[in-house]
């Protein structure tokens, strides 16, 4: 056997013969055929020579080649392939297994009030990681919420999570880093929303009696759920589908995401299944090994307003370890920050927004003859869920609104018409109030700054130019009601959703009036001038609606308490499609869609008497024959709630005109009010709040516009899209006006190209127990004094309610949930000893399959011997 040489220098276009290297010419057989020597040659004082004795080549012919040649490069390219995954690439770093996250998804956030904090907070951390796993169960989620077991997060459908027993358990878990909740499909047609059975009517999100804290409750008045009399400290129930879900803490986050968004994580999770070894999956074992590739989530953004005693434990009962069991004894942090404690810090912002008021022409009490009284018409535009961005309240909020609307339209139209030469006995001014659904901020605010309001800083009215800036507001027009007689028109809960194969008959209303009577007085005040005028305007209606009599002995859930605190003296009636105790089992739940809206005739219907009863009280006229335009109560309800693009709103693009580009990708289904932004800084803040705020006031301002008692040379053309476009002409319409005259303020938007002037005003909806602490009105502090306390009011004792101080904590720029591949130390010494393997094994099986045929064939005819075996 002739002993392997030591490799010094090879020959280069030659082959080595005897003792030197002869030059190698190609021949048909040989060419494209890779040739290696198993004999070396080394460099001596004669040139070249061999070292281990006479070397012998052999090269394949073509005829031996074709059966071993594919089957190596095969093996070859799979053991590269696999060598190639280990050092270089990981799952995580090919396409179809990318980190993806996700942004358009639903948030719940963490909210503070002058107490404590409720919502959702990931304390002291940018992220949190863990084995993304789905639980379609309510039984095994509860098994595995233990601090016991691992920690997950959990993909689970809204079903479980709406479960009352999943919910109190989650609240005080140690091994939850997130939970991400997927939504219930859409039946075939794409129209009727699958409700889950198990959890009954518990859908709403909000208290069994909404805004308690906030709410007037004459002391001994305040009634069961049956009408009868009980002690205040009882529990009521005028929200008998609330869970008071919403104000929960929960140590984590937590996500809402669409079914297409869910099936994606699906897949994934399926596709690398939580592993028990290597082979089996065992989907009820709580505790899993980490043998093989996991699918894992990532809840990214922390809540900045988070007390340091959160941080450091990162749940509510204290511990970062999800074994240690001590840990669900120690107190929980959710006292320990609140609003006046985190706007100091300047960790929150209040809740809030803008508020929208519109008088039908214009507001000028000093006119002689004109009207000397308000007749107010209110509405709340926002609404509230467990995820703020799917607070739609089509049927709670935004019919109302709907409504709202379409009768200032109706009034408009008989006021240029019919009504042109009558003067006004009442002003009629509607009110769209923003944040009622956190102790009626919005409506509370207006009615305390039109009292207590001082700008120290006006505006020169001269120069065209509303409001104050120091502190900052959009107009002091408001300041004209100040001792000005309120009756008020408050369209409450109007309608109530449909149910698949419910049976629909026609509405029945309720005119809830407000009665502060006297302690010595026994009789009943008997109805008002309102009360009277919408009995009057349902005694004959198309479908027979019906107007009973509603309870007298508390205040409506809505901005009727703040009339009744503010202006006790005035005349206060609510439409509502209930009595005591709410109908609507969606109310402030994330079902309350629009598309269950199926029968709005009554509301139509009940639009139209609304008109009527405000053209017989301000101009003095009954039994007006009014129309109402059914498509505004049809696009109002779809350009506030849709799930579907903003481009295809109607009436947005009417009144938006260019503006519409700009924002229809920003606008969200949703109609939470959001962080309290000045007008001027709503745009960049909230875009899509911002386009639908403008969105109404400009419907409104179009129709509510008065005509302008002088000659003018400027030009009212204008465009959308420039908020300020209308300046140059207004200046010109102020140029006699005083400097402080805003009360002689002639203003106006820009709406369907073309200034018009109108008093349509948003206003600033921050609570009343906050004040800003600076010019622009970006800082705040929480006031404390005067907050729930015993007073004597209009001869009746009764609970002062709390002042409204919502915040919403600042929260991470990058909030939300991403989700990728993650490899384990076993699975790439896997992958690596199996290419290792993969490769050895074809280079033996090459060189056995080469000498089998070298056995058995001989050399065939034109094949060349060469030393070097063919490895």
């Amino acid at each position: 056997m002739v002993a392997r040489p030591t490799v010094e220098r090879w020959c280069n276009t030659t082959v080595f013969v005897a003792d030197g290297c002869v030059q190698y010419t190609h021949d048909s057989v040989l060419d494209g055929i890779v040739k290696k020597w198993d004999k070396k040659i080394i460099a001596g004082p004669q040139g070249p020579r061999l070292v281990g004795g006479i070397p012998e080549f052999r090269i394949f012919h073509p005829t031996r080649l074709w059966g071993a040649a594919p089957l190596f490069v095969f093996t070859l390219l799979l053991g590269i392939v696999l060598l190639v995954q280990h050092a270089h690439a990981s799952l995580e770093k090919l396409s179809r297994f990318q980190r993806k996250c996700f942004r358009d998804i639903g948030r719940c956030v963490m909210f503070m009030d002058g107490e404590r904090a409720f919502g959702c907070a990931q304390c002291g951390q940018d992220t949190r990681t863990a084995i993304l796993r789905e639980v379609t169960s309510s039984e095994v989620l509860l098994r595995l919420v233990s601090p016991a077991n691992d920690r997950f997060i959990f993909l689970v459908p809204e079903f479980v999570f709406l479960d009352p027993g999943v919910v109190r358990n989650l609240e005080t878990a140690t091994n939850v880093a997130a939970v991400v909740v997927y939504e219930q499909s859409l039946d075939a047609n794409n129209e009727t929303l699958n409700f889950p059975p198990i959890i009954g009517n518990r859908l709403s999100s909000d208290a069994a009696e909404p805004n308690m804290a906030y709410n007037i409750y004459p002391e001994g008045e305040t009634p069961s759920q049956g009408g009868s009399t009980v002690p205040p400290s009882t529990t009521i129930e005028r929200n008998p589908f609330g869970r008071g879900s919403k104000f929960l803490l929960f140590p984590f986050n937590i996500f809402h995401v669409n079914s297409t968004i869910a099936g994606f994580l699906r897949e994934r999770i399926e596709r690398f299944p939580i592993q028990d070894g290597f082979f089996s999956v065992q989907e009820d074992n709580p505790r899993r090994s980490s043998t093989a590739p996991r699918y894992k989530g990532q809840s990214r953004g922390q809540m900045f307003a988070c007390p340091p005693e959160a941080a450091e434990t990162s749940n509510v009962s204290g511990s970062t370890n999800p074994e240690d069991d001590s840990a669900s004894g120690q107190q929980s942090w959710e006292d320990k920050t609140n609003s006046k404690k985190c706007l100091s810090e300047k960790t929150c912002l209040p809740i809030g927004g803008q508020s929208l008021w519109s008088a039908l022409g214009r507001v000028d009490f000093s006119r002689e003859g004109g009207p000397r009284e308000v007749l107010a018409i209110t509405a709340p535009m926002d609404s509230l869920a467990f995820f703020p961005d799917l607070s739609l309240g089509a049927s709670a909020e935004i019919a109302s609104v709907a409504v709202l609307m379409a009768v200032a339209k109706s009034v408009a139209e008989y006021r240029r018409g019919e009504g042109k030469n009558i003067k006004m006995k009442l002003q009629p001014v509607y009110f769209l109030w923003n944040a009622e659904s956190w102790g009626y901020t919005g409506s509370s605010r207006f009615l305390k700054d039109v009292q207590e309001f001082e700008c120290k800083i006006e505006n020169n009215a001269s120069e065209g130019k509303k409001g104050c800036s120091d502190r900052f507001m959009d107009s002091l027009k408001f300041k004209d009601f100040k001792d000005k007689p309120f009756t008020v028109l408050n369209i409450g809960q109007i309608t109530t959703p449909i149910f698949e194969n419910a049976t629909v008959q026609n509405a029945n209303f309720y005119k809830q009036g407000i009665r502060i009577r006297d302690i010595d007085q026994e009789e009943d005040p008997g109805e008002g001038p309102l009360e009277k005028a919408l009995s009057k305007a349902f005694e004959n209606n198309e479908l027979q609606l019906t107007l009973a009599e509603g309870s007298r002995d508390i205040t409506p859930i809505d901005s009727s308490q703040s009339f009744q605190k503010y202006l006790p003296e005035a005349e206060v009636v609510s439409i509502t499609s209930y009595n005591e105790s709410f109908t609507n089992s969606l109310y402030h739940s994330i079902y309350d869609d629009k598309r269950l809206i199926k029968h709005t005739e009554p509301i139509r219907v009940l639009a139209k008497l609304i008109a009527r009863t405000v053209i017989s009280l301000a101009f003095e006229k009954e039994d007006v024959p009014v129309e109402i335009d059914n498509e505004v109560i049809d696009q109002v309800l779809f350009c506030l709630t849709s799930r579907t693009q903003w481009r295809d709103c109607k009436m947005a693009k009417e009144f938006l005109g260019e503006m519409l580009d700009k924002v229809k990708d920003d606008v969200k289904p949703g109609n939470y009010p959001g962080s309290f932004f000045p007008s001027t800084r709503l745009f960049d803040s909230n875009t899509g709040a911002f386009a639908k705020l403008i969105l109404v006031r400009n419907f409104m301002a179009f129709h509510n516009q008065y005509e302008l008692d002088q000659e003018l040379d400027q030009e009212r053309n204008c465009s959308e899209e420039k908020e300020n476009s209308c300046d140059a002409f207004f200046e010109g319409v102020n140029k006699d006006a005083g400097a402080q005259s805003h009360s002689e303020l002639r203003t106006g938007v820009c709406t369907r190209g073309t200034c018009v002037a109108s008093d349509t005003y948003t206003h600033n909806a921050f609570g009343t127990a906050l004040d800003s602490t600076n010019t622009a009105q970006s800082e705040f502090e929480y006031k404390e004094e005067g907050n729930g306390e015993e007073e004597e009011s209009n001869s009746v004792t009764a609970s002062t309610p709390k002042e409204a101080g919502f915040t919403e904590s600042v929260w991470d720029f990058e909030h939300g949930f991403c989700g990728f591949v993650e490899d384990t130390t076993t699975f790439g010494v896997v992958i690596l000893a199996l290419g290792i393997f993969i490769m050895l094994l074809s280079m033996v099986f090459v060189f056995c399959f080469d000498k089998r045929l070298e056995k058995s064939e001989g050399d065939p005819p034109g094949a060349i011997s060469i030393a070097a075996v063919f490895l």
